[in-house]
C-alpha cells in the first residue's frame, strides 16, 4: 500500500495548513462535513468555495482515503476499507469555473448502506486545476505528469446518531519538554478512543498546591478523537507558581454521562535562580 504522509499544526482541529497557505487565492467552508445519517438514508450538506484571485480558475474536488497517528501526521492511504465511505460520497458538480470573487455551493451527498452502522471518515481535496503548458511540461525539473497546484483539505465524517458506542479514556500523565527554548513548564497525556463514536473531547489541568491545599484549573484543551486512535494533548501550566510541591490533575471530559476520567502525577517547582 502506497503511502503518503503531510504534518498538521494539530489533530482534529480540522483546519490543514495549506488552508491558510492558499486563503488569498481561494477559500472553502466548512473546514469540515459531519454527518449523523442512519444506516439505508441519505443526507445532504454544502461547501462553499470562493475564488479569490483577480483571474478565473477551475477547479476539481476529489475524494481520498486517510488515517491520522496520535501526533496528529495524516496519512493518505489508497485505502481504507474498515473506515473509508469514499464509495458513499457523491459531489456535485465535482468541476467547475469561478471568476474573479466568484462562489459556488457544492452539494456533497452521502448515501449509507443498510449496513454502515459504524463511524466512517474520508478526505475531500479540492485543488485548482492547473494546465500543463508548453513552459511548464519544458522545465525539466517538474517530473512527468506532476504539477503541483493550490489545494485545501476537508474532514467527512459520518457516525450514525444510533451509534452509542461511546469510550474514552486518558492515561500517561508525564511532563513535557520541547525541544525549542520556551521556557514554560507542561505536561502531557495519551487519550485513547476505545468506542466506535468519535470524541468530542475536553482535557483541561486542575493542579494543587500540597503545602496550601489552594487549587487552580487551567482552560481545557478541545479536539476531536477518531474510533481506535490515541492523541497526545500537551497542556501548559501556569506561569508564576511558586515553588513547592504540586499535584496535577489530567481531566478527560467527552460528554458522556458517566464519570469524569482523570490521571494524576506530582510536581516540584524549584525556586527561581537570582539574576547575578
Amino acid at each position: 500500500m502506497r503511502r503518503i504522509k503531510i504534518t498538521i499544526l494539530g489533530i482534529l482541529t480540522f483546519v490543514f495548513a495549506s488552508f491558510q497557505l492558499f486563503a488569498q487565492q481561494f477559500e472553502v467552508s466548512p473546514s469540515k462535513l459531519r454527518y449523523m445519517v442512519e444506516p439505508g438514508q441519505s443526507g445532504t450538506q454544502r461547501l462553499s468555495v470562493i475564488n479569490k484571485s483577480d483571474v478565473k480558475k477551475s477547479y476539481i474536488l476529489e475524494l481520498r482515503d486517510w488515517t491520522v497517528d496520535e501526533k496528529g501526521e495524516i496519512t493518505y492511504v489508497e485505502s481504507n476499507p474498515k473506515r473509508s465511505c469514499v464509495d458513499w460520497v457523491n459531489i456535485s458538480p465535482a468541476f467547475f469555473d469561478l471568476g474573479p470573487n466568484e462562489s459556488i455551493k457544492v452539494a456533497i451527498n452521502i448515501n449509507v448502506p443498510d449496513s454502515g452502522i459504524n463511524t466512517k471518515w474520508a478526505m475531500l481535496v479540492v485543488r485548482e486545476a492547473v494546465e500543463q503548458t508548453s513552459a511548464v511540461v519544458a522545465d525539466k525539473s517538474i517530473k512527468s505528469g506532476i504539477v503541483i497546484s493550490p489545494n485545501i483539505a476537508i474532514y467527512i465524517l459520518q457516525s450514525p446518531a444510533s451509534n452509542t458506542s461511546l469510550k474514552g479514556g486518558i492515561s500517561n500523565l508525564k511532563e513535557y519538554f520541547s525541544s525549542d527554548e520556551d521556557s514554560s513548564r507542561s505536561v502531557c497525556a495519551q487519550v485513547q478512543n476505545m468506542g466506535d463514536q468519535i470524541l468530542d473531547c475536553k482535557v483541561y489541568l486542575t493542579i494543587m498546591d500540597l503545602q496550601t491545599a489552594e487549587e487552580t484549573k487551567v482552560e481545557p484543551v478541545s479536539f476531536l478523537v477518531l474510533p481506535g486512535v490515541k492523541h497526545e494533548v500537551i497542556l501548559e501550566l501556569p506561569k508564576g507558581l511558586a515553588a513547592g510541591s504540586y499535584s496535577v490533575a489530567a481531566i478527560l471530559d467527552y460528554g458522556n454521562d458517566s464519570e469524569l476520567e482523570g490521571v494524576q502525577m506530582d510536581i516540584e517547582i524549584p525556586e527561581q535562580k537570582q539574576p547575578q
